[in-house]
């Protein structure tokens, strides 16, 4: 038997005790194996982790694969010639497998449109992945099974009075998703944006670490808004953080075609997720001082610091009027104006966001791919579905089940990419809001729980924090932290002025397969017509864009050349 596992499992000592007679060693390999032996591919139903799992059973003739539910650890894999490839990143893949590697046309056109992040799709033609939460298994005959093995399930009861025992309840899961994460032998640090998630991550920690925090535990963060460093610092004050590590600007030797090929060779394709690029000055100070995890508070606006606005329309169907009132903001006008809204037709939904449908398919129409691609890959229609977003959502818990932990493929991508560059320096990041229990249990709490008084968001967390974050994090009232809310035109121009020069650079110097697909004149046209604000904004956000991804696709190309 053969056995290929990255990450981590939280329940080793109740996995042991399960299989304790078939146990034959004290490792990973020896515990996976045992539960193989007696549960077979029902074995993954036992883990609680972060992993990615490879069987080959040679007795059984079975090829089985794994991978955990918010696809922390990626997994890709092959069949070729009958045989089964696999690697837990692309380049390890490639080591192993002897067949050519030739790059997805499809999967560039999707790239080129911001559509590259899948649950399946890789970058290159008969490679994939395994989607999060699937288990795929290959019998003797060579005939492929995948199936779903983890659910989450909605059972929340609808209640309309609020009980204490669900903010507890919440509050014990969310300190065992972090402590059963902790490194307690080595030194660790937490991204820590001075926002909600990151700040009360870290002071859980710090806590947890007691009179080691000081000395154990560094914070880490960017900022490049006005409000953020006393928000981040304010934790480390309150805690007696001894080490802060504050980023104020972007290194220029970071961007340079040098520092993107090297985390494009670390990832095997081009970066789909930013923050695994602007990220690496965390991992590096991490590798500079022996700290091994990385703690990070993504996943909260996703589920568990949900800001939960669908729990009003929940009132609204459940007539709930007098709670709808007291939840609706301050302004008693616009009060009045909503819950009259309400009783007569229900608050509207729509089958799209058309803000988003609007600003999606604008900078769609300024990107340089050619238009038959955009009609031979429907890349159209596929923004198109992504701008559906939460609007067709009456209820909380159906939009996180039905979009965020289903449809949407960015989460996964995100962790992925950025697991990945974080590995290459020699660090685990710990995603705790991305937690099977904690999430389960968010969206078994009443909805009731989860939105407060006067619209206050992100109730269910807050109450959960309360007095363990500092409460200028704990009960700011918005994420804003002092960005401009709009960009003035001078520097829209700028940004599109500089955007067309990038172009123009790139169009001199593309790989053959790239030329093939881009349309430089179109854009230069329809940047000409560009007139109206919102227009020319789109049209700076998309240029810039295109001219970042066809940069990445290009070196690329030519290095696998």
């Amino acid at each position: 038997m053969i056995i290929r596992f990255s990450g981590q499992v939280y329940n080793q000592a109740e996995l042991q005790s399960l299989v304790r007679e078939e146990l034959t060693g004290e490792s990973i390999g020896d515990l996976i194996a045992a539960l193989w032996r007696r549960f077979g591919t029902d074995c993954v139903h036992h883990f609680y982790g972060d992993y990615a799992l490879v069987i080959e059973d040679a007795t059984r003739g079975i090829r089985f694969m794994a991978r955990s539910p918010f696809g922390v650890k990626p997994l890709y894999y092959r069949l070729w010639q009958g045989q089964l490839y696999t690697g837990f990143t692309l380049p390890e893949l490639k080591k192993v497998c002897p067949a050519p590697f030739v790059p997805s046309d499809e999967w560039m056109a999707r790239y080129l449109a911001d559509l590259s992040a899948d649950h399946r799709r890789t970058a290159f033609e008969d490679v994939f992945k395994v989607a999060h939460s699937h288990a795929i298994a290959i019998d003797p005959a060579g005939q492929i099974k995948e199936w779903r093995f983890h659910r989450f399930v909605d059972d929340a009861p609808v209640v309309w009075t609020r009980d204490p025992r669900w903010v507890e309840a919440f509050r014990e899961r969310l300190f065992n998703a972090i402590r059963v994460r902790m490194d307690f032998d080595h030194p660790m640090a937490s991204e820590n944006s001075g926002g909600l998630d990151s700040g009360s991550i870290t002071s859980i920690l710090a806590q947890q670490l007691g009179a080691d925090s000081g000395s154990r535990l560094w914070s880490v963060g960017f900022a490049s808004m006005e409000q953020e460093p006393q928000h981040i610092l304010a934790t480390s004050r309150q805690y007696k953080l001894a080490h802060n590590y504050i980023v104020c600007g972007g290194d220029p030797k970071h961007h340079n075609d040098a520092a993107v090929l090297s985390t494009i060779r670390i990832l095997g394709h081009p970066i789909e997720h930013s923050n695994s690029k602007t990220h690496r000055p965390f991992y590096q100070l991490c590798q500079q001082h022996g700290i091994k995890t990385l703690f990070s508070g993504f996943g909260g606006d996703e589920v568990a610091t949900s800001h939960a606005q669908q729990v009003l329309l929940e009132m609204a169907d459940q007539r709930q009027f007098g709670l709808l009132w007291r939840h609706l903001p301050q302004s008693r006008r616009l009060r009045v104006k909503r819950v009259f809204a309400a009783l007569s037709s229900g608050f509207v939904t729509q089958p799209t966001n058309h803000l988003l449908h609007h600003s999606l398919m604008a900078r769609l129409t300024f990107k340089p791919i050619r238009s038959e691609l955009l009609e031979h890959y429907g890349l159209t229609a596929i923004t198109a579905q992504r701008a559906v977003y939460d609007a067709p959502y009456r209820r909380l818990n159906d939009f996180i089940l039905q979009h965020h932990l289903t449809e949407s493929s960015n989460v996964s991508t995100r962790n992925e990419n950025c697991s990945v560059i974080a590995a290459h320096f020699g660090v685990t990041y710990r995603w705790p809001l991305w937690d099977v229990p904690l999430v389960q249990q968010y969206l078994s709490t009443p909805s009731i729980e989860k939105l407060g008084p006067n619209n206050c968001t992100r109730y269910l967390y807050r109450r959960a924090v309360d007095k363990i974050a500092p409460d200028m994090v704990t009960w700011k009232p918005t994420k804003d932290m002092g960005y401009a809310a709009q960009v003035e035109p001078q520097e829209v121009q700028r940004r599109i002025e500089n955007g067309l020069t990038l172009l123009c650079k790139l169009e001199s110097e593309l790989h053959p397969k790239l030329r093939s697909m881009l349309d430089f004149d179109r854009v230069r046209a329809l940047s000409a017509t560009a007139n109206t604000p919102s227009e020319r904004l789109n049209l700076s956000l998309s240029i810039l864009g295109s001219g970042q991804a066809i940069r990445q696709l290009n070196l690329w190309l030519n290095d696998l050349a």
